[in-house]
């Protein structure tokens, strides 16, 4: 028998065995780098994070990086249709129509009625009323139609489908009053309107027409004077009235530009939500006339932080204010509600 033949190189066996070794090694390396791309992480400590950087131009050739995306600005504030008018709650039924209350639950006209405001807003406020509302069709329809939401718009009782007005102008935006008449000083027995307060009345027959002033519609914040400067100095004819409002949640407008106090003092002590017109717009009625009181009241915004304006509802009236409100800067319009105090 054949015995076989021996290996005569010495070194074949150790190079198999280098063989193996590399081999084994190299299949750790593998493994402990599948290990560490799958569960380093875990293990390690904080890690430096490398965000990808959008594509950029060749090093050299001049080309610039497309400018950074701009922060989206908050949406502009903006007031739609105003609420449907009378809110349960607010309303009681009289011989005369519904009449204003406050509601079991504290709601007052005067709030639930109001234009919603930004009151984020720290540019100084300008309040714009136009009055004597209604009666004109033609003005009536031109001033929905053309004047920013934001101006106050108050109507004559005595206009025969003022309610329908009022429903309209919250419809479109518009926070509304109610003009109530007061006997004038330059003339007691000259006519003003139906259902004028006369100190000569009965305290009984002033608040009738009042709340017969009340009831032509509603979803108005209150009441604006319409002339008045006799009956509005007799605190004895004028707080019986203020009062009424007060208990109704109304507020009170005086659109007198007057020194007289009476009815100041009187709201003050009474706490009733008021307002009193620091200019009349149209004393002349001409749009020259008309914006120089427009940029006066735009400086008293400026320098007292508010300012009210009233004006009457002639088609030169309704037209500059229109004009004017476009070009407003660094102060902001406001519905009066916005600037009444209490």
């Amino acid at each position: 028998m054949t015995r076989p033949r021996e290996n005569r190189n010495p070194t074949s066996g150790k190079r198999g065995a280098g063989k193996l070794f590399f081999l084994g090694a190299a299949a750790l390396a593998l493994l402990a780098a599948v290990l560490f791309l799958r569960y380093g992480a875990r293990f390690s400590g904080p890690q430096a994070v490398t965000v990808p950087l959008p594509p950029t131009a060749a090093a050299g050739s001049g080309a610039s990086l497309p400018p950074p995306a701009r922060a989206a600005r908050a949406p502009a504030f903006r007031v739609g249709p105003l609420a449907p008018a009378p809110a349960p709650g607010l309303s009681e039924a009289s011989a005369e129509g519904p009449l204003p209350v406050i509601s079991a639950d504290g709601r007052e006209a005067w709030q639930v009625y109001a234009r919603p405001f930004d009151r984020a807003d720290t540019r100084p406020r300008l309040a714009i009323v136009i009055s004597g509302l209604g009666l004109s069709n033609l003005e009536t329809k031109k001033a929905l139609a053309v004047l920013p939401a934001a101006v106050t718009l108050s109507f004559l009782p005595s206009a025969g489908n003022t309610a329908l007005w009022l429903k309209e102008a919250r419809e479109t935006g518009h926070e509304t009053l109610l003009d109530f008449s007061l006997e004038p000083s330059f003339d007691p027995l000259q006519y003003v309107g139906p259902r004028t307060l006369y100190t000569s009345l009965e305290p009984a027959q002033s608040l009738d027409r009042l709340h017969w002033v009340m009831s032509r519609g509603s979803g108005y914040i209150g009441l604006t004077t319409y002339m008045g400067t006799r009956f509005a100095r007799s605190p004895e004819e004028l707080r019986p009235i203020l009062q009424e409002m007060k208990k109704r949640g109304l507020a009170f407008f005086d659109a007198r530009t007057t020194e007289e106090k009476t009815a100041k003092e009187l709201g003050a002590e009474l706490k009733l939500p008021r307002g009193f017109a620091d200019s009349i717009l149209d004393t002349e009625v001409s749009p020259g006339a008309i914006d120089a009181v427009l940029s006066h009241l735009e400086k008293r915004a400026r320098d007292h932080g508010s300012a009210i304006g009233v004006g009457s509802a002639y088609p030169e009236t309704i037209d500059t204010v229109a004009r004017w409100a476009k070009t407003l800067h660094g102060v902001v319009l406001v519905p009066l509600s916005a600037v009444l105090v209490r």
